[in-house]
């Protein structure tokens, strides 16, 4: 007897999907996505596997994942005026501390300050090197 092949179609996507893609994108793993979208605790694995493999559910996280992206970028950038707004501020004040401290978080928000701590320790290193030649110089 013939074996019959079931031909795989996605579907749109539908209310319960676009809950899975949400909760992925919140960064969830699979499985528990699935559960969290509704799907039932036994199924969950197998219903995970099958969503990440449906290009409407690949597409959907991807445009999740960009306006989220894109939202913390416009957060990010509302962030620094508001520090550069309070920095006009404080120099047209001649409040020289806050000019000085706001600048500095302008400076490490646009990474252009990198703070650099040194590590001091009580561990003696002790170190053996050779000359080029391998032996030692007389």
């Amino acid at each position: 007897m013939a074996e019959k092949h079931r031909k795989t179609r996605y579907a749109p996507l539908n209310d319960q999907m676009r809950a899975f893609c949400r909760y992925v994108v919140d960064g969830c793993q699979r499985k528990e996505a699935a559960v969290r979208a509704g799907y039932s605790e036994r199924s969950a694995s197998a219903r995970a596997g099958e969503l990440a493999g449906n290009p409407h559910v690949k597409a959907e996280i991807a445009r999740l994942r960009a306006e989220a992206e894109q939202a913390s970028v416009s957060k990010a950038a509302e962030v620094l005026d508001m520090v550069y707004a309070a920095i006009a501020h404080a120099y047209a004040d001649h409040d020289w501390p806050n000019v000085y401290r706001g600048s500095e978080l302008w400076l490490k928000a646009t990474g252009n300050l990198v703070e650099r701590r040194q590590v001091q320790t009580d561990q003696v290193i002790e170190l053996e090197w050779t000359t080029a030649g391998g032996g030692d110089e007389d």
